[in-house]
Order: structure tokens, then sequence, then C-alpha cells
């Protein structure tokens, strides 16, 4: 039903913490807050390829305002995925020191601290880079 609550919201549009207010109309009374995150945006790796022997390149999407990025990485598509790299700077990398002959599955994340807190981003698409013999 439309007209028995009105909304408002408080700290709504930047990464952090924000709360909508609802509160009863006409017939209805009380009001009750509800906390919620804002998150970055997930990035989206542009370039994902073998860029020497045993050296994988990953290049995404800057997002504007975050701190800094995540990648994880696997040998397995859907599991098994761990911290590779944390950068603060830029938004590209070469992973080196990978196994030749190995496909390698990677994913990034932005993240933004606020108040001593980090706000992380969804994870991008998991990208296979196959590392030449």
């Amino acid at each position: 039903m439309t007209g028995d609550y009105t909304l408002s919201y408080r700290n709504n549009y930047y990464v952090g913490q924000a709360t909508v207010v609802i509160t009863g109309i006409g017939k209805y009374t009380g009001t009750k807050e509800v906390d919620f995150e804002i998150v970055p945006k997930a990035p989206k790796i542009n370039t994902a390829k073998n860029s020497a022997k045993n050296t994988a390149y990953l290049a995404w999407d800057s997002i504007y305002g975050v701190d800094g990025y995540e990648i994880y990485s696997s040998a397995q598509k859907s599991s098994g995925y761990k911290l590779y790299y944390r950068t603060t700077k830029g938004y590209s990398y070469n992973a080196l020191t990978m196994k030749r002959g190995k496909t390698y599955y990677f994913k990034v994340r932005a993240y933004k601290v606020v108040d001593g807190k980090k706000y992380y981003s969804s994870f991008s698409k998991c990208k296979a880079i196959k590392i030449k013999k």
C-alpha cells in the first residue's frame, strides 16, 4: 500500500554506514530505523592474460574514491580462492612466479576505509589465465 508510511535517509551518499527511517502516517504511527551499508562498486577485469613465461597480467576498471583493491587467486574456478595481493596504487598487476602449464583463476574486489572499518565491494567475475609452458 502507498501512503501508509514515509521514508527518509541519513548518510546515504557515500561508502559507509547509512540509515533508513520508516515513519507511519495516516492511520499508522511509529518509527523504525534500519542501518545498512553502502559499499563500493565491484571492479570489472578488462584484461587477463599470460604476459611472460610465468607471469599473469590483470587490469581492471578503476573505481572512484576507493582506497585499494584485493586480488584473489585459485587453481579451481569455483573454490579455494585466497588473497594473493593487496594494492593501494593503480588498477593492474603482474602476478609473478606462477607455475608453467597451469591455469589460474583471479577475481578482484575494491575496498574503502571509513572510520577505521573496511567496506568491501562484491568480487569481479573470475577470469582464467593459462600460464604457458
